[in-house]
Formats: C-alpha cells, structure tokens, sequence
C-alpha cells in the first residue's frame, strides 16, 4: 500500500488561511506514500518546489476556486491509484487514506467511503460541523459489507473527499460533472466538493464500525464557537452509532418526511435544536407525564426529564434521540399509528409539538391524535415558523431561496411543508377543539424595541411578526 500514487489538489484562496495550509502541507509531506500535491490559487504563491501551483479561477465568482480540481483530475486521470481534493484548513492523516483504501476494497462501485469533519474547544471538547440542523444519518440506508457497518450521512458536503482510479473514471464519464461552476443546494464551494455524489450517481457512506478513522480535524475551530448549541457533540454520535451498529429497534421507520421538494434546505426539518426554555417554562411542576411529538435530538425532553417529568417521546427516527433514550426519555416507534397504539390507555398533561405540525399532511389529523391522550385541560405547545416574515423577502433578494420555491411554499404537494402563521395555525387547533391560551413570541425582534405594551402588538400582522412563534393551546 505505501508504493500507492496519490494526488492531492488543494484550493487555497488568498492567504487567510495560510498558517492552516502549512499545517496541513507539512502533514502531507510526512505520509509514507507517492505523494503530488497540487494548490489551487487565485494568484501565483510558492510553496516550494516540490508543489505545483495553478492559477486561475474557473468562473467570475471567487468562490468558483475550488471547481478547478476537475481540470486538475481530468490531465492526469491515469497517473495515479488516489485522488484526493481538500480545502486547505483540514488535516488529513495517513489512517485516513488507509482506511479509505481499505474500506473501498469492500464496498460495492456505487458507493463511496466519506468524511466528516470536527473541531475541537478549548478543552478538546469535539463537535461534528457536518451534523447540524437538518443533517443527520439516514437510518433505512444503513449497509453492512465486509463485517463493517456504513449509514449514509444528509450533508454529503465535508471539505474533503478521496477517490481510486476506478471511481475517478466513472465520474469523469458523467455528462453532468463538467457543467459550469454553479450552485444546487449547497454554495459554490460546498456544490463544487459534492459533485462526485450530487452529479454522478455516486452515493457518500460514513463508516460507523470505524468512526474515527473518517473523521477530519477542521483547523480553525470556528464554527462550534457559532452554534455550539446546534452542533452534534462525541456523546451525541456515539449514541447515535451505537444505535446503527448494533440496533435494537426498525431501522427504516421514519416519522415523517424532512428534506423538502425545495432548492434550499432552510425549510427542512431540524434535528439539533438546542432546549427551548420558553417552552420548558411554559409545563408546570405539577405535570406528571409530558408527551413530544417529532422529537429530534432531545435537548428539550431531556431537559423536562431533568426536572422530574416523565417524558415520553416519538422521535423522527430510530437513531437521532438515542442520546436522550440512554438518558431517560421514553422512546416510541418513529411510526403514529405503532406509536398510539401503545399509547392506549395513558394520559399526558402536556403534549408538545416543536416545529412539527407543518410537516403533516394532515395537521387537523395530527392534532386530533394528540386530543386523544391528553387529560382535560391539559397543554398543547406548538412551535412553527411563520412563513410570512419579512424574512423571507430579505432571503429571495440575497438569492438564498429561488423564486420558485416561495411559488411551491403555497401548496404542500408542491413543498412538502404548510406555509404555518399565527393564523393558519390558530384555525387548526381551534377545528381540532384546542382553545388557544397565548402567543408567547410574537412582536418582531425589531420592533420589541419600541417597548409596546402587549395590546399594540396583538395587532401587529403576521408578515412583521417574529419568525417562528410559541402558541399554548388548552383541551377543551
């Protein structure tokens, strides 16, 4: 293996990232393998002479930098035995590549061994910036090959990825990949490092038997300093692998659908959402059992679980709540009709639906069922975005929603998802026989500064008010 040609192609524009690339190129030169490294540069650099510099920019954007790998791979598609393009701040070690090569040589043509990247705190605390928001491992495409166990991963996009001779062929044979730089749902560069996947047929698998030889370190540690709340940590993962690789529920239940028929993921559902005190504050002590209802991550039941309820929870999947399942939250099937059916028979005080009910196809339906195991004069929590913020015009001029998607946002066979506001969705729990208590976000986060008093901004429409809402519905 270590008489292996690789070559690796890296975009480094600017110098921003200077002190990260020579971290990585040192790294690279230590690998006991045949290595080329080539850089990708906006303008000539030396990096000595044992590395190629390319200049120029396939297209007008900046961003289009990291596109000129394909030319890159294209002149020398039958030099070498690995291919390997990366954004200059991740290290890749020699694990890495060997656990590629290896898991490559078990796995079938149309699947490819990828990465994820992590950073790490001040304490080395470690958090996975590729699983945030709504991505997440899909837990119906787990496949096992050579005693290994692989899942695939939503966000296909980790900065890096690595290819044989043989997957290069087949991706340098597909119409598709020499398009002109452009954006899908990802930016330019996330687009620019997926096409292997999103273009060519190819599908991106994580190894979870071996988690950690596919895991890169981001340099700069910045991104979990952002969203620390939304990103997911080692104990989070783990659950969530343990879960996969030794299983003890149905792995191809999902609640329901989450990645909508959009050219954006903004609307998709999210699964990290951090413990939402409003509503925790909104559950008495005196509330003995406490039902969610789409649970992701768990933050949010973990933390009523925290203050002695007992919380039952219907996840989106069998794997995304493991966390929260080791640790005292009651798991249903990620299925309603097996879900209620062992739910008969119990009574919830609080039943809770936390950016849920616009993914139903039917959410007079849904709300219906949660009617059906609530003690009278129980709680229904309901958090939903509102879809006519003005936020949404802000997203359309930055060009980061299309035109045709506010157009599908009217229906949801078009969408997949309800356009929710305050009054839709007071309309549907006042049909479900919910009696709406309070809105307890409502006045634009602008606007909070004028301090008006709670009248003057009942009156406020739906297009200034905030983005998402909190409404508190009582059981007739």
């Amino acid at each position: 293996m270590d008489s292996i040609r690789v070559l690796v192609v890296i975009a480094n524009y600017g110098h921003q990232n200077a002190a990260y690339l020579s971290l990585v190129l040192d790294e690279l030169r230590r690998l006991p393998f045949d290595i080329t490294i080539e850089i990708l540069s906006e303008s000539p650099k030396d990096f000595g002479s044992d590395i190629r510099v390319r200049v120029g920019l396939p297209g007008k954007s900046p961003w289009t930098l990291p596109f000129g790998y394909k030319q890159s791979f294209l002149e020398r598609q039958d030099d070498f035995d690995l291919y390997i393009y990366s954004e200059d701040d991740i290290l890749i070690k020699e694990r890495n590549i060997r656990a590629f090569i290896e898991m490559t040589s078990i796995l079938p043509q149309e699947l490819i061994a990828g990465f994820t990247r992590y950073e790490l705190d001040d304490a080395e605390n470690v958090y996975y910036i590729d699983m945030f928001r709504a991505f997440h491992f899909v837990p119906r495409n787990t496949v096992r090959h050579g005693g290994h166990v692989f899942a695939e991963l939503t966000n296909e996009h980790s900065g890096c990825f690595m290819l044989t001779r043989q997957q290069l062929n087949r991706v340098l044979a597909c119409p598709d990949f020499f398009q002109q730089p452009r954006k899908g749902l990802y930016g330019l560069p996330e687009t620019a490092a997926t096409e292997p996947y999103t273009q060519c047929g190819l599908r991106k698998v994580i190894c979870l038997s071996r988690f950690s030889d596919f895991t890169l370190h981001h340099l700069p540690n910045k991104y979990w300093k952002r969203a620390t709340h939304k990103l997911a940590t080692t104990d989070v993962i783990e659950a969530q692998r343990r879960s996969i690789v030794e299983p003890s529920l149905a792995l191809d239940a999902q609640l329901l659908p989450t990645r909508m028929k959009l050219d954006s993921f903004l609307w998709d559902k999210a699964y990290y959402t951090p413990v939402d005190q409003e509503v925790v504050d909104q559950i008495l002590p005196s509330s003995r059992a406490v039902l969610s209802i789409g649970c992701g991550v768990g933050a949010t039941e973990l933390a009523l679980s925290g203050r002695g309820h007992s919380v039952s929870a219907i996840p989106l999947d069998a794997v995304i709540a493991s966390y929260a399942a080791e640790n005292g939250v009651r798991m249903l099937p990620p299925n309603l009709t097996e879900a209620f059916t062992q739910l008969r028979g119990s009574t919830f005080n609080a039943v809770l639906l936390l950016d849920v009910l616009q993914y139903a196809e039917d959410p007079i339906e849904l709300l219906r069922l949660c009617d059906s195991v609530m003690l009278k004069g129980g709680l229904l929590i309901v958090r939903a975005p509102n879809l006519l913020h003005t936020n949404l015009v802000r997203q359309v001029l930055e060009k980061n929603v299309t035109l045709r998607d506010v157009m599908k946002l009217a229906s949801y066979r078009s969408s997949g998802l309800h356009a929710t506001s305050k009054k839709r969705v007071r309309k549907w729990l006042r049909a479900s026989g919910f009696t709406c208590k309070k809105f307890v976000r409502f006045s634009g986060e602008g606007l909070r500064k004028l301090r008006l008093g709670k009248g003057w901004r009942r009156l406020l429409p739906d297009f200034v008010a905030t983005r998402e809402f909190l409404v508190v519905a009582e059981k007739g």
